[in-house]
């Protein structure tokens, strides 16, 4: 563990002590750092991966897909009984 200073505008510091209180306001940040530090490392995965897949749907997905009754390709078509 590091000790660190930080400065917080009153809103915030209030809205988090109304939450988990004076005595929890580090547990708080910590854990609100590590979500944030795993949202933008999923981010920079996702960005990395963007594009992979490119080409024709049947190169992607391993199968051809279906055209639907409307002429849209790979679009889910719901049928409904006539009961």
């Amino acid at each position: 563990m590091a000790r660190v200073h930080l400065i917080l505008s009153e809103k915030s510091l209030k809205a988090i002590d109304r939450v988990v209180g004076a005595r929890g306001r580090s547990t708080f940040l910590d854990e609100a750092a590590r979500e944030k530090l795993d949202r933008d490392g999923l981010r920079e995965a996702l960005d990395a991966a963007y594009g992979i897949a490119e080409g024709p749907p049947e190169t992607t997905t391993g199968r051809t897909p279906r055209p639907s009754t409307n002429g849209s390709v790979g679009s889910v078509e719901v049928r409904r009984s006539s009961t």
